[in-house]
């Protein structure tokens, strides 16, 4: 969802205003989970030219070529604002520092031969573990320690009913 608005300040400066919200999906790697950590990045790019040269047949007072800058707006919060909506505060924490890149792109790999500008916004996600530990890890441990139990009881019937509602409520747990 983009808000566009413009604003003209004097007679050379034409502000234009976008408000961005967005979701954005990623695929995570489980390799170290539950202590994974993510870099997660948002990309904008204009598709107007840093440079606009004036229309052909211009008047001499418009002839000068117009400045194109993609400037982030430091009054209005951006990315951190996401803290807020986010919905998965319990397993996952939202690093407070933001990365900004700006820069323009090479004019030799456009077909018109003309720079862009593209900003980059980059932080982190980290998953919080103990909310795994407590409520995955050690309720599991527990329940398959209790299977020792079963090596008190002397008929084997009922070691092999103890282990398979062991076994059957540690399933219906991970459900």
């Amino acid at each position: 969802e983009a808000e566009e608005r413009v604003e003209k300040v004097g007679d050379s400066e034409v502000i234009f205003k976008v408000v961005t919200r967005a979701k954005f999906s990623q695929y995570f790697t489980l390799r170290q989970f539950p202590h994974d950590e993510h870099m997660l990045s948002i990309r904008i790019t204009s598709n107007i030219p840093t440079v606009i040269p004036p229309e052909p047949g211009a008047s001499a007072s418009s002839s000068a070529s117009l400045r194109l800058r993609l400037v982030e707006d430091a009054s209005k919060a951006n990315v951190m604002r996401a803290h807020h909506f986010f919905m998965a505060r319990d397993t996952w924490e939202l690093s407070p520092h933001l990365t900004v890149e700006r820069w323009l792109s090479d004019a030799s790999s456009s077909g018109s031969g003309k720079q862009y500008p593209h900003f980059h916004w980059s932080f982190e996600l980290r998953r919080k573990p103990s909310f795994f530990h407590w409520n995955v890890s050690i309720p599991i441990f527990v329940l398959m320690s209790l299977s020792f139990a079963a090596f008190a009881l002397e008929e084997v019937s009922d070691r092999v009913a103890v282990n398979l509602t062991l076994l059957l409520t540690s399933v219906a747990y991970k459900l």
